[in-house]
């Protein structure tokens, strides 16, 4: 060998040991996440969980309350029937003074109101299940991106070992 392939050689070896040196001081700075971002998925994912929950919880709170109002109403109905039917609501047209007659006109006007009020009704109820399925759709989707930022992670971490270890393993064949 010449003197020049053999300075080519230990140029060549030392700048090996340099960039290798380097990357082994990096990789875990740059490649490797903190612990405490795993912690962080971890947490984001409790409380997703608990979201989920409250999302649950206040569901069921609207569908009660739904349920709740659609049976004032059918008490309501009720109520002004017997009302009328006994004559105790006058009329409020100040040409017709005294008592409702209860006539199918008046039953047919009331449930027509009534079936308006029942329509809004499970018209919130139907909007109330929608976003509660959006809501619910959105956890998941969260749920999702931190299982996989998770994996990805997981992955980065086994990575960057695996290539520190080579990395050392070459260092030290160098030296």
């Amino acid at each position: 060998m010449d003197a020049r392939t053999e300075a080519g050689k230990t140029g060549s070896s030392a700048w090996s040991s340099a960039l290798i040196a380097l990357v082994v001081l990096v990789a875990p700075i740059g490649c490797s996440p903190p612990v405490a971002t795993l912690d962080l998925i971890a947490q984001a994912q409790r409380s997703l969980t608990m979201a989920r929950g409250a999302l649950a919880a206040t569901h069921a709170e609207q569908i009660k309350g739904i349920e709740s109002q659609s049976a004032e109403l059918d008490a309501a109905f009720d109520a002004d029937v017997r009302l009328v039917a006994s004559g105790q609501i006058t009329d409020a047209n100040p040409g017709a003074p005294g008592p409702v007659k209860l006539t199918a006109e008046w039953v047919i006007s009331a449930r027509k109101g009534y079936a308006a009020a029942k329509k809004a009704l499970t018209d919130k109820l139907v909007a109330s299940q929608q976003t509660h399925a959006t809501d619910l759709d959105n956890v998941q989707a969260g749920a999702e991106a931190l299982d996989m930022a998770r994996t990805l992670i997981v992955m980065q971490q086994n990575l960057s070992a695996n290539i520190k270890g080579w990395l050392l393993s070459l260092q030290r064949r160098q030296q």
